[in-house]
C-alpha cells in the first residue's frame, strides 16, 4: 500500500465520527441518544410511535432487536475495523519517514480509543479486537470492560507521544491536545464507574499523570473559553479556540439522501432535535426529539448560559408570523438551543433536512476545566 493509501484509510476512519444510521437501520446520533439517556431530555419526537426504539433508551428498558442499539454498535465498530487496517497498513509502509508514520497512527489510535470509548460507555462488555480480521475470525467473544478500558488508555497514552499540537489549515484532526483531553474523561468516568484503575502498556496511569496532562492543555494549548456562551454553538465558533475536538459537518451530499441516510455529511442530530416550527426567519421546521426536561430548566433558571442551552415556547413565538407545532410526544415547550435548526446552519443542496452544517463540540475546554477541578477538589479533599 502507498502513502496516499494510508492517508485515505485514515480519512475513511474519520468520515465513520459521521455515521448517524446504519443501512436499514433506525435513526441513532450518538449526541441525541446521549440526551435521552441522560436526566436532562425526553425522547420526543411526531407520537409515541415515531420514536418508540429511541423511548426504549429514555426508560432504560431497551430490547434485544433495538435497531438504534443495532446502528450505534455497528457504526462504533466500523471505526475500530478501519483504525486497525489503518494502523496495519501505517506499521508496513516502507517508502515514507518515520515522522509520518507515527502521526498516521497515532491519529488512529485515537481514534480507536474513541470508539471503544463510546461503545463500552453505552453496552458495557463488549468484544475486542486490534487487528484486521476476516469474517470468518470475527466472532469475538465479550471481555471485561477492565480490559477495553486498558486499550483506551494505552491508545490515547500512545498518542499522545506522537500527535501534533496542530494540523494547521487540516482541522478536525485530532491532536495532541485532544488525545489528553479523551484521556482525562475516560479516567474520569472509570473511576466513577468500576474504580479498578487502568494501565497503559503495564504501566498503571495515575491520577497525578492524568492531571499532568490535563494541566498541559489548560496552560499550554492556546484554548480558552469563549467570551460569550451565546455564541459557543453557533457557525461564527465552529472549530474555535474552546473546541479542542469536533466532528464536522459540512452538509454537502455526497449521494446520500432520503433512503441512502447512511451517506450523508450533515448533522442528523440538529434536525432531530430541532423546532417544530414554520414561518420563523430564524429556524427552519425540526423534529422535536431529545426534548429537553422541565427541570433542566428549573436548574438552569438564573444561570447565565440558559438562553444558549434552552429555546424556550415563548422565545419562538416572540417572532412574529411564527407557528409552533405543540403536539410532540413528551411535550415540555423547551428546545435545545445548542444543536438546532437555524437557517444559517440549513444545508442547500439535496434535501435541507438531512444536510445541516452544524459541527458537534465533542471535546471543549469547559469539559478540561471541569475534570481537572474534580481531580483537584478530590486530591484536596484527601
Amino acid at each position: 500500500m502507498y502513502k496516499r493509501q494510508v492517508e485515505e484509510a485514515l480519512i475513511a476512519t474519520y468520515d465513520v465520527l459521521g455515521h448517524q444510521k446504519g443501512i436499514g437501520l433506525a435513526w441513532s446520533p450518538y449526541l441525541v441518544m446521549s440526551e435521552i439517556l441522560s436526566d436532562d431530555a425526553y425522547t420526543g419526537g411526531q407520537d409515541a410511535g415515531d420514536g418508540a426504539e429511541g423511548d426504549e433508551f429514555n426508560g432504560f428498558r431497551i430490547s434485544t432487536g433495538n435497531s438504534v442499539a443495532h446502528s450505534i454498535w455497528k457504526r462504533n465498530y466500523f471505526g475500530i475495523y478501519r483504525a486497525n487496517f489503518t494502523i496495519e497498513k501505517a506499521t508496513a509502509l516502507e517508502e515514507t519517514t518515520e515522522e509520518f508514520r507515527n502521526q498516521i497512527i497515532a491519529e488512529a489510535k485515537f481514534l480507536r480509543a474513541y470508539f471503544y470509548y463510546e461503545q463500552v460507555r453505552f453496552f458495557e462488555n463488549i468484544p475486542l479486537t486490534t487487528t484486521v480480521q476476516s469474517p470468518s475470525e470475527a466472532n469475538n467473544p465479550q471481555v471485561d470492560p477492565a480490559l477495553v478500558y486498558n486499550q483506551i488508555t494505552t491508545d490515547l497514552v500512545d498518542a499522545i507521544e506522537s500527535l501534533p499540537e496542530t494540523h494547521g489549515s487540516q482541522t478536525g484532526r485530532a491532536t495532541v491536545w485532544a488525545a489528553k483531553s479523551l484521556l482525562g474523561r475516560v479516567y474520569l468516568f472509570e473511576e466513577g464507574v468500576y474504580g479498578n484503575g487502568m494501565e497503559a502498556n503495564g504501566t498503571a496511569v495515575t491520577s497525578t499523570l492524568v492531571l499532568g496532562h490535563l494541566e498541559d492543555v489548560i496552560n499550554n494549548s492556546g484554548h480558552d473559553l469563549v467570551a460569550d456562551f451565546n455564541d459557543l454553538f453557533t457557525e461564527s465558533e465552529e472549530l474555535g479556540i474552546e473546541s479542542v475536538f469536533e466532528v464536522v459537518y459540512d452538509g454537502t451530499p455526497v449521494g446520500g439522501d432520503w433512503g441512502s441516510e447512511q451517506y450523508i455529511e450533515g448533522n442528523l442530530a440538529a434536525q432531530m432535535m430541532g423546532i417544530r416550527v414554520s414561518g420563523s426567519s430564524i429556524y427552519y421546521r425540526g423534529w422535536a426529539f431529545g426534548i429537553p426536561s422541565h427541570k433542566l430548566y428549573q436548574d438552569m433558571t438564573g444561570d447565565p448560559r440558559l438562553s444558549g442551552t434552552i429555546i424556550t415556547e415563548a422565545d419562538i413565538l416572540a417572532e412574529s408570523g411564527t407557528t409552533l407545532n405543540t403536539a410532540s410526544y413528551q411535550y415540555t415547550g423547551y428546545y435545545s438551543a445548542k444543536y438546532t435548526t437555524r437557517l444559517s446552519d440549513r444545508g442547500t443542496e439535496g434535501t435541507p433536512e438531512l444536510h445541516n452544517k452544524t459541527n458537534y463540540r465533542s471535546i471543549r475546554f469547559a469539559d478540561v476545566l471541569l475534570i481537572c477541578l474534580l481531580y483537584t477538589s478530590d486530591a484536596a479533599d484527601d
